[in-house]
């Protein structure tokens, strides 16, 4: 998942660092007592070359460089593993270079590497940071964090094992060379891969991955200061504003849900769809196309959902389609997170056109951050062809709208030189509530005075958001996009307010107070939580907003083996703030832990036992275990003998169930998982309502069914698997029998509101638009 192209970040009006082309890098490996590695052909005076070598060395062992050659640091492995050394030279270029260059190993050995020329890094102080560090017997190989000083940091990730298997680079870096030596004894790999870094500041440890589990396994990370650059010119003057009249295109975000235009959309005047892929753009009414809608950035990942791979396949199959006007790669990238979040757009802009030079590429911007916010605006300067800038001015709990906001992103964006649209504010939702009529005209004229290219509209629907409900504002929006001039001369005169009624009666006796509303308890689920200290922070918050009663771990807590230091460092900052709420179970990765020791270590009496059962409510809650560890789902087994005598045990009208694996799932990560048909069958014969799972990185619903999978609406089992909690996505694939819905975008928990006889549903996003909602009476 390579999200930086070294050959195509452009040094030029970008304000980014370009990797070194390929051609840039020259690497070797051999046995012999001498390690010699030829001048790449691109090297020139004053120029900076980056020489790593791993050898199959000990820490006592002396290398001799060529002349010129400085040490920056040198990593060995701990003694009683095997012998390992991982060192870094540098060299400043002269006007005469030999044509290849030789280090002295002192004994007869193995070893690897490469030597890298850079040439946008400052040949008088190239070395900003760096670090190294030793492990052993992971498929994990840790270079530390180093803390930069410098915009435009490159920084580069080493990477050795004593092992002969590929290494794959950190998810954010592009793989500069990769060489190993395979013979037994003399086994050895050596990996390079960098990335810019926007911004100065913590770079964040920085992880490659292999398929073995080598005795010894060295990382480093080094930050080369960028070369000092001439007075950059002034801005360019802004564009001119657009001509008067309607934009040419007219934007509106999820104006065909489900892949289906909405006609209403059509007849008040947008003509640039939301849709995902080329049936969809293709069934749009005539006159309008699509802004094809390709996978957002995840802020926690810093990475595509959508691999390079994946997005070329599916411009590859939509180039040249009239409907087609462009795609829309990112909502709100944030480079606070993720300092390479401009390049990796900017990477992602370039892949598209080359494959479809005529199209265009929107990405749109957060704007509602503050100052934060506005400093980022430059660092997004032709990332894509249009920048989308998303101030919403009206504010929930506040009269009055802020409608400076509006001028002062355009004027950050004019200043910075951006090709920008602005996105009008249509929507009331959690933070925000709607503009009145005459807030609606403010807001669209106060973009159509700045030098916005079009205005885009958000949105058709959105968490329940209904723009189409709002008739007084739907009038507004057609005169804009009809003209450019946002009025009310399309909205009618208000009708004249009813006569007032006449007295009421007197009112009988009131009758005796209900109890209170909103008693019901509320619990969370989400499984496949926390694979760092951050990417399972967006849904930590959103349960802490949600307050439930009850927050379920649907299993595979914390990534990647559940140790106990992996909940200390991973989950407990985050999910572990509602630790005393929660009732947890356990996944497959759990058990990589023996006996699941980390995941009992950390929520001790929490989880009494492997599998247990408690009443929430009028509910029966039943927690059962990933079939993965030394739990046996099958029949007869202690868990599903335990399972049957519970439910005697327990006849409550309302049942849930919950563990890891899905019984039924369309996700491409994993298949439906058969060995669950005997618990399924249990369930089901005691009339449970409800089965909770995780496992596959996405949301699902499926509507009752039987345990062999026949849709069953008097006794079935709702199935939900909402493996959302924030590690990672699995692509959807083709829906199964009885799967109702699926989404592999948002990350989220599912909210379930649990009634005396029935219960609601709703998955709430933590990240992307996605929603889910109903309601079910139990069995």
């Amino acid at each position: 998942m390579a999200v930086v192209l070294g050959i195509a970040v452009s040094g030029s009006g970008s304000g980014l660092s370009a990797l070194p082309p390929a051609d840039a890098v020259v690497s070797a490996s051999t046995v012999g007592t001498t390690f010699t590695v030829a001048r790449p052909a691109t090297t020139t005076s004053g120029d900076v070359l980056i020489a790593s070598i791993d050898a199959r060395l000990p820490s006592t062992a002396a290398i001799s460089p060529p002349t010129g050659w400085g040490l920056i640091r040198r990593d060995s492995s701990t003694p009683g593993y095997s012998a390992l050394t991982q060192a870094l030279y540098y060299k400043v270029a002269g006007s005469s270079e030999p044509a290849s260059y030789s280090w002295s190993l002192g004994s007869q050995v193995s070893a690897a590497g490469a030597v890298i020329d850079f040439k946008d890094v400052d040949p008088a102080t190239p070395v900003d940071s760096h670090s190294g560090a030793f492990t052993s017997g992971s498929a994990s190989i840790v270079a530390p964090s180093v803390t930069t000083t410098s915009a435009r940091d490159t920084v580069v990730g080493f990477f050795g094992t004593s092992s002969s298997k590929t290494i794959r680079p950190p998810a954010v870096m592009t793989e500069e060379f990769d060489v190993r030596y395979a013979v037994r004894r003399w086994n050895l790999d050596a990996e390079g891969a960098a990335y810019v870094q926007a911004t100065p500041g913590a770079t964040g440890e920085r992880t490659a991955r292999t398929t073995d589990h080598p005795s010894s396994e060295l990382g480093q990370l080094l930050a080369l200061r960028v070369a000092a650059s001439p007075p950059p010119p002034p801005p360019p003057p802004p564009p001119p504003p657009p001509p008067g009249g309607a934009y040419p295109q007219r934007y509106l975000y999820d104006g065909a849900p489900g892949g289906v235009a909405d006609p209403r959309v059509a007849d008040n005047g947008w003509n640039l769809y939301d849709v995902s892929y080329r049936d969809a753009a293709d069934a749009l009414p005539a006159g309008a196309q699509a802004l094809v809608w390709v996978g957002d950035y995840n802020n926690s990942s810093c990475s595509f959902e959508e691999s390079d791979s994946a997005l070329r396949s599916a411009v590859t199959g939509m180039a040249g389609d009239p409907k087609v006007w462009g795609y829309f790669i990112s909502d709100e990238p944030d480079p606070a997170a993720c300092a390479t979040a401009p390049a990796q757009h900017l990477a992602r802009t370039q892949l598209i056109h080359s494959i479809d030079p005529n199209t265009h590429v929107v990405e749109v911007i957060d704007a509602n951050s503050g100052q934060t916010s506005l400093n980022q605006v430059p660092l997004w300067l032709g990332t894509a062809d249009y920048i989308g800038i998303d101030p919403y001015p009206c504010l929930a709990g506040q009269s009055n709208c802020d409608f400076s906001i509006i001028r002062q992103y355009a004027n950050a964006a004019d200043a910075a030189g951006l090709t920008y649209w602005g996105v009008a504010q249509g929507f009331g939702s959690g933070n925000w509530r709607w503009p009145t009529q005459a807030e609606e005209v403010q807001i669209l004229n106060t973009w159509r005075a700045t030098n916005a290219r079009s205005v885009m509209t958000f949105a058709w629907t959105w968490s329940g958001s209904n723009l189409y409900d709002h008739p007084e504002l739907l009038c507004v929006f057609k005169k804009f996009n009809q003209d450019g001039v946002a009025d009310t001369s399309l909205c009618g005169s208000p009708p004249p307010p009813p006569p007032p009624p006449p007295p009421p009666p007197p009112p009988p006796p009131p009758p005796p107070p209900p109890p209170p509303p909103g008693n019901d308890p509320v619990i969370t689920a989400a499984g496949d939580i926390c694979g760092s200290a951050t990417d399972c922070s967006p849904t930590a918050n959103l349960v802490m907003s949600i307050n439930p009663t009850v927050a379920l771990t649907l299993g595979d807590n914390a990534y990647e083996n559940g140790s106990l230091s992996q909940y200390q460092t991973e989950y407990d900052p985050n999910w572990g703030r509602f630790k005393s709420r929660t009732k947890p179970t356990t996944g497959n990765h759990e058990w990589h832990t023996a006996n699941a020791q980390g995941y009992h270590d950390y929520f001790g009496s929490i989880a009494p036992a492997d599998y247990y059962s408690y009443d929430v409510g009028a509910w029966h809650l039943i927690a059962l275990a990933s079939d993965n560890g030394s739990i046996s789902n099958a029949r007869g087994s202690a868990e599903e003998t335990w399972l049957r005598n519970d439910l005697v045990a327990h006849p409550n009208q309302c049942t849930l169930a919950y563990w890891h694996e899905p019984r039924f799932t369309s996700g491409t990560g994993h298949s439906s998982d058969t060995s669950w048909t005997p618990i399924w069958q249990d369930l089901y014969d005691a009339n449970a309502d409800l089965v909770l799972n995780g496992h596959v990185h996405n949301y699902e619903r499926f509507a009752p069914q039987t345990p062999s999978g026949t849709r069953d609406d008097a006794r079935g089992i709702v199935e939900i698997v909402a493996g959302t909690g924030g590690v990672s996505h699995y692509t959807s694939g083709s829906p199964i029998a009885n799967s109702v819905v699926q989404n592999d975008t948002s990350f989220g928990v599912l909210k379930l509101t649990l009634h005396p006889e029935s219960y609601d549903w709703q998955f709430m996003p933590a990240t992307g638009n996605f929603s889910d909602s109903g309601s079910r009476a139990c069995h």
